[in-house]
């Protein structure tokens, strides 16, 4: 017999299978990332048509078969970003899925979650930075010397503390301060935070060295800049 599940879930993957059948991988609030089959959503006539896109947020119901298998049966409701205008954007939606794949526990898929449902009117490209240095202080990876002093620039030692003294990556002072500010207050005041290129770089760097030193995890954002890489 089967069960039957609701779910508030953050799509990241469509694949295609067979038979207008696909299999979507998703970030699932409580869970972590699951995947589920849909069928027949790419038609006109269907009632899910339209609703099953990267990065939309949607409360379903689901069956789970004998085997546990999920299927997904109806929508009750769904919200979708703001639309891909450019390479940035597209590029930021793809670091953004290939993370939230990467780290999948169900704070991190929370937290993602969350803020997206918060900053839903914004690009991603606007707001990727309050993703990483979130999902970091979520695992309570940020660390800072307690010595620090105020200077120009600051590093990133090979334990992931940052510091006064030389490491393996430099870091600016308006870009420490980013991380303080983002660390220090709630998603919606972040939202209003403007940064440049520089400090989303930096920041970018930041998330990347922190999971290889304190999580063995490897990113490459690179990967992601150039389109071909990732269609």
């Amino acid at each position: 017999m089967s069960k039957i599940h609701k779910k508030t879930c953050l799509i990241l993957r469509i694949n295609d299978y067979k038979d207008n059948k696909s299999i979507i991988k998703a970030l699932s609030k409580n869970e972590g990332l699951i995947n589920f089959s849909a069928s027949g959503f790419k038609k006109y006539s269907s009632r899910l048509h339209g609703k099953i896109q990267k990065l939309t947020l949607i409360d379903g119901i689901f069956y789970e078969s004998a085997n546990t298998h999920l299927k997904l049966s109806s929508i009750e409701s769904h919200s979708t970003i703001s639309p891909i205008t450019s390479l940035q954007e597209f590029q930021s939606q793809q670091k953004l899925c290939f993370i939230a794949e990467k780290i999948n526990d169900s704070l991190t898929s929370n937290l993602i979650i969350e803020i997206l449902e918060q900053a839903k009117q914004l690009e991603i490209h606007k707001t990727l930075h309050i993703y990483l240095i979130k999902i970091l202080q979520e695992q309570t990876l940020i660390e800072i010397d307690s010595k620090i002093h105020k200077a120009n620039y600051f590093y990133l030692d090979s334990n992931g503390v940052i510091n006064n003294n030389q490491g393996i990556q430099k870091i600016s002072l308006n870009t420490l301060k980013t991380i303080q500010y983002i660390k220090n207050n709630p998603i919606k005041t972040c939202l209003k935070l403007v940064i440049n290129t520089q400090i989303q770089n930096e920041i970018e760097d930041y998330f990347k060295n922190i999971l290889e030193i304190k999580l063995n995890v490897l990113i490459d954002f690179r990967n992601f800049n150039n389109v071909f890489d990732t269609i």
